[in-house]
């Protein structure tokens, strides 16, 4: 009789831990639906009230079927709602434009894509991908510093609420000389 496999070390064996490890990797794709939404002005449209998939694409001036794909993925983490062929705003959209495209712009996104970069050399990313340093980017353009100043969190409570309920468990903000710029993250 052959004994099964024996369960390789650190390789998730029950159902719901592969599941959850899916969607973590997985984690950008939402990101960037979000993002797409908001840049392409999908969530400002909705501000307005319920609209079809043909509705939003003439607004947005988009293509209507892939317009559609995407609400419905935004439909199943709420933070779009659909009924009867019509979309809405969910539950979650207000933190999203609370927030503005600040914490979650294209430009937050693009210098993550270069993480190992940093990890690599100490160097900041963001330098990398933009050539210069963060706030001498945003101070370039009016627009920039509407929405950075707009998606800024202002209290350590702010803070940890988002860490939390982005998924980090038990988030505490360590308070340095930086005020936010250690974290440490309790599961």
């Amino acid at each position: 009789m052959n004994d099964p496999e024996p369960a390789r070390s650190g390789v998730p064996s029950d159902v719901a831990e592969r599941r959850r490890l899916r969607q973590l990797l997985a984690g950008y794709q939402v990101s960037r639906a979000l993002l797409a939404a908001e840049e392409l002005g999908l969530v400002e449209s909705l501000e307005q009230g319920a609209k079809s998939a043909d509705e939003l694409a003439r607004a947005t001036g988009t293509h209507r079927p892939s317009v559609h794909r995407l609400l419905r993925a935004l439909a199943s983490v709420e933070v779009i709602t659909e009924r009867d062929g019509r979309f809405s705003l969910g539950p979650l959209a207000a933190g999203l434009r609370e927030l503005g495209t600040a914490r979650l712009g294209l430009e937050s996104y693009h210098a993550w894509g270069e993480l190992a970069h940093t990890l690599r050399t100490g160097t900041p990313a963001f330098d990398r991908v933009y050539g210069k340093r963060f706030y001498e980017y945003i101070g370039e353009n009016p627009a920039r510093v509407t929405r950075w100043e707009g998606g800024r969190i202002r209290t350590r409570d702010e803070y940890e609420r988002l860490l939390t309920g982005a998924g980090f468990g038990i988030a505490r903000v360590v308070p340095t000389a930086s005020e936010f710029s250690v974290i440490e993250a309790i599961s």
